[in-house]
């Protein structure tokens, strides 16, 4: 049986949280693999998604999501690759739009 931490710090559950979307695992395998309750990796992330979009901004790694953003002739233009995350797109233009 794996032992569990009981109390984790915010940046702990941010590491956590980015380690997943990195990995190859789903988050179930994760989980087990990290000795994490599903749950509570599931409240973390969307806590996390609500305190970034509060915020204002809304981090993007454009070599590892698929968009660039580029300045044109007085525009901004966003290039998206077809298999662009339509989650972070959301919240891309919902902070653009704040």
């Amino acid at each position: 049986m794996i032992e569990r931490i009981s109390r984790r710090t915010h940046e702990q559950w941010i590491e956590l949280i980015q380690e997943q979307k990195l990995s190859t695992l789903s988050i179930a395998n994760f989980c087990e693999q990290q000795g994490l309750g599903i749950h509570s990796f599931y409240y973390h992330k969307q806590k996390m998604n609500r305190d970034r979009l509060r915020s204002g901004f809304v981090e993007i790694h454009p070599a590892a999501r698929g968009i660039r953003l580029r300045f044109d002739q007085d525009a901004w233009i966003i290039d998206v690759e077809r298999d662009f995350d339509p989650v972070c797109m959301k919240q891309f233009f919902e902070v653009l739009h704040a």
